[in-house]
C-alpha cells in the first residue's frame, strides 16, 4: 500500500495566530498562498522565508536519491544514477541478481516484466517531479514526518540538512560575490575621487602659491624704490626759505594775512566783519558832530565860538544853565507832574491793556488748563488710566476695571496711556464714533491728561469705555441716579477703626489732627462681604490716613493712602479676602 507523506499546514490566518515554532528543517505549508517554509528552530512562521518551487523541486530530489541509496544499501539489488545538474535519475537491477538454468524463461519473462515495471515507474517519478516540484515536496516532507514517526529520522535529517546546507551555500556565494564587487567599485571609485581632487587641490594651491609670491615679490620692489627716490629728492633740497614766511594760502584771507590794495590800504573784503571801515568811521564822527551842533546857528555850531559867547554874555550863560537844569539825566531820571507822550509800545508793553484785576482777560491756554480742574469746595472721585500694552486699561490697578459714576456728580479720569485714546460711549466692545458719549465729558478721547465727567440725569444708566485702537482694551461705566446718603459724624481725633456699621453710609471726620483709619483682618467675609464699599470723608483740617491689620492689605494708586485736603472723599472697596482697595480724592 502506498505510503502518503503529509507536512504542517493551515491558512494565512491560523499561521500568523500559531505560536508553534517549527523544528530546525521541518517544512509548513501555507494553504492560503500556497507558500511553503523552512523551520529553523527558533523563529515564529511570519519571520520565516518562504521556499520557491526550484528549492522544493532540489529537495525533492535529494530526498528521493537519499532514500533509494540507503534502500539499495540494504541489498535489494537496485542501483540509482543521478544527475544533479540535469535534475535526472536512473534506476536499474542490482549486480546480484542469481539465475535459475531451469527457470530461465520463467525468469526471463519475470525479469523482462520487471524492468518494465520499474522502468514504468521511474518514468512516471521522474514525469511527476518535472510537472509538480511543489506536490512532490509536500510528499517529500510527509514522507519525512513519517519516516520521523516510524524510526527512520536520520535519513530525512540527513536530507533536510543536505538540503539547508545547499541553499545556504548559494546564498552565500551570491552575497559574497556581490559583496566583493560592490566594495571593489567602492574602492577603485573613492580611490579615483580622492585623486582627482588630491590633483584639483594641488595645481589650484601651486597657482595661489605662485600668484601671491609674484604679487608679493613686485610690491616690495616698488616700495623699495618708492622710499630710494624720496630719499634722494629730500637730501638735495637746501634750506632756502626765511626764518619766518607765511603760506600763500594765508596771504589776503579772513583770519590769514592782509594784502594792499593800488592806494595802499587794506581791501573791505580782507577786513573782519567787527572791524569799522574809514568811511564808517568818518560817517559816526560826522553824525556825533552834527547832533552835538543840532542846527546851531553858524556862529554857534564850533565850541570855541559857544565858549566866547559865554563869557561875552552871562545872561547867555545863565540861561543855558536854567535850560540844562530843565532836563532829566538819562540815568534814572525822576518826573514831576503828569508825564505825557510815552505809549506802551515804547515801553515794550504792546499786549498791555489798563483794566482791573477782575476784568483782566484769560488767556485761551490757561483757560483750557483751568476747566480741567475742579473747585476744591467740589470733592471728587478720581479714577487712575493706565494700560497693560494693549491687553487692556488699568482702572485703579484693575485689568479693564468696572468704572462708576452717579449722575450729577463731578469725575476726574486721569488718563496715562499714550497711544491709547480714551472714549466713552454707549455700546459695549471695539470703539465706534457713531456711538460716542459726549454730553457732561470734558476732554473725551485724550490719551494722555484729564477727563471731566458730570452725567445728566439723563445719562443713560449702562455706559462703557474703549480705546481708538485696540478692541480688548474696553469696560463698563455703571452710571446710576444720584441717591439721598445716609451720613454719620465721628469725632475720633487721631484713630479709628472701621466696623460693619460704616457700611452703605458715608462717614465724616471733623478732626483737627490727622485720623489714622484701621481695616481689621476679616478672613472668613463676614463683617464685610468681597464687594462692600465704604465712604469716608475729611470734613476738618485733619487727613485721614488709612492702614490695615495684618494680613489684611490696601492697594491703591502710586500707594496713595491719604485724603488730599479738606472736603476730600475716599472710598475703600473689599475687592477679596482680606484685599482692599483705595480710590477717591487721595495722595501721598
Amino acid at each position: 500500500m502506498p505510503a502518503k507523506i503529509k507536512i504542517r499546514r493551515g491558512t494565512s490566518s491560523q499561521w500568523a495566530s500559531s505560536t508553534n515554532i517549527l523544528d530546525q528543517g521541518e517544512l509548513g505549508y501555507d494553504i492560503s498562498t500556497k507558500l511553503i517554509k523552512i523551520g529553523d528552530g527558533s523563529s515564529l512562521w511570519a519571520s520565516l522565508q518562504p521556499v520557491n518551487k526550484f528549492e522544493i523541486q532540489e529537495l525533492a530530489q535529494d530526498a528521493i536519491y537519499e532514500a533509494l541509496t540507503n534502500f539499495v544499501a540494504t541489498g535489494q539489488n537496485i542501483t540509482a544514477t543521478y544527475n544533479d545538474s540535469s535534475n535526472t535519475m536512473t534506476l536499474d537491477t542490482g549486480t546480484n541478481v542469481v539465475l535459475i538454468t531451469n527457470l530461465n524463461t520463467a525468469i526471463s519473462t519475470e525479469v523482462s516484466n520487471r524492468n518494465t515495471a520499474i522502468a514504468t515507474a521511474k518514468s512516471e517519478a521522474i514525469s511527476a517531479s518535472a510537472t509538480d516540484a511543489t506536490t512532490k515536496a509536500t510528499a517529500a516532507q510527509s514522507a519525512a514526518a513519517t519516516l520521523r514517526v516510524s524510526g527512520d529520522a536520520a535519513s530525512v535529517s540527513t536530507a533536510a540538512a543536505d538540503a539547508t546546507t545547499k541553499v545556504a551555500a548559494e546564498a552565500a556565494l551570491r552575497v559574497s560575490g556581490d559583496a566583493a564587487s560592490v566594495a571593489t567599485a567602492a574602492t577603485d571609485a573613492t580611490t579615483k575621487v580622492a585623486a582627482e581632487a588630491a590633483l584639483r587641490v594641488s595645481g589650484d594651491a601651486a597657482s595661489v602659491a605662485t600668484a601671491a609670491a609674484d604679487a608679493t615679490t613686485k610690491a616690495g620692489a616698488a616700495l623699495t624704490s618708492a622710499n630710494s627716490y624720496t630719499d634722494t629728492a629730500v637730501s638735495s633740497l637746501g634750506n632756502t626759505a626765511a626764518t619766518t614766511y607765511v603760506l600763500l594760502s594765508d596771504v589776503g584771507n579772513i583770519d590769514g594775512v592782509a594784502s594792499l590794495d593800488g592806494t595802499g590800504k587794506i581791501p573791505d573784503t580782507e577786513i573782519p566783519a567787527g572791524i569799522a571801515r574809514d568811511t564808517e568811521v568818518t560817517t559816526a564822527i560826522s553824525t556825533a558832530i552834527n547832533t552835538l551842533i543840532n542846527s546851531a546857528p553858524g556862529t554857534l555850531d564850533t565850541l570855541g565860538e559857544i565858549a566866547t559867547a559865554m563869557a561875552t554874555s552871562d545872561s547867555a550863560a545863565a540861561a543855558l544853565v536854567t535850560a540844562v537844569n530843565l532836563k532829566a539825566p538819562i540815568a534814572s531820571p525822576t518826573f514831576t507832574g503828569t508825564v505825557s507822550g510815552i505809549t506802551k509800545d515804547m515801553v515794550g508793553l504792546a499786549n498791555a491793556d489798563n483794566t482791573t484785576d477782575a476784568n483782566k482777560p484769560v488767556s485761551t491756554a490757561t483757560q483750557t488748563a483751568l476747566d480741567l480742574k475742579l473747585n476744591l469746595a467740589e470733592p471728587s472721585v478720581d479714577y487712575y488710566v493706565s494700560n497693560s500694552g494693549t491687553g487692556g486699561y488699568l482702572v485703579n490697578g484693575v485689568l479693564n476695571g468696572t468704572i462708576n459714576f452717579v449722575k450729577g456728580k463731578k469725575y476726574r479720569i486721569i488718563v496715562n496711556a499714550v497711544g491709547h485714546p480714551f472714549w466713552i460711549q454707549t455700546s459695549y466692545g471695539a470703539y465706534n464714533p457713531a456711538d460716542v458719549y459726549s454730553t457732561g465729558v470734558t476732554n473725551a478721547g485724550t490719551d494722555s491728561g484729564s477727563i471731566l465727567v458730570e452725567l445728566p440725569l439723563s445719562a443713560p444708566d449702562d455706559l462703557y469705555y474703549a480705546c481708538q485702537y485696540h478692541s480688548t482694551m474696553k469696560g463698563t461705566i455703571n452710571s446710576k441716579p444720584d441717591e439721598l446718603l445716609d451720613y454719620a459724624t465721628s469725632s475720633a481725633a487721631t484713630a479709628y477703626t472701621i466696623t460693619s456699621a460704616n457700611s452703605a453710609k458715608t462717614t465724616e471726620f471733623t478732626a483737627t489732627t490727622d485720623v489714622t483709619i484701621t481695616i481689621p483682618s476679616d478672613p472668613s467675609n463676614t463683617t464685610w462681604p468681597i464687594g462692600t464699599s465704604l465712604e469716608l470723608r475729611q470734613m476738618g483740617v485733619g487727613r485721614l490716613i488709612f492702614s490695615a491689620t495684618s494680613p489684611a492689605t490696601i492697594v491703591s494708586t502710586d500707594g496713595y493712602l491719604k485724603t488730599r485736603t479738606q472736603y476730600s472723599s475716599a472710598f475703600l472697596e473689599k475687592r477679596a479676602s482680606n484685599a482692599w482697595i483705595l480710590t477717591g480724592d487721595i495722595d501721598a
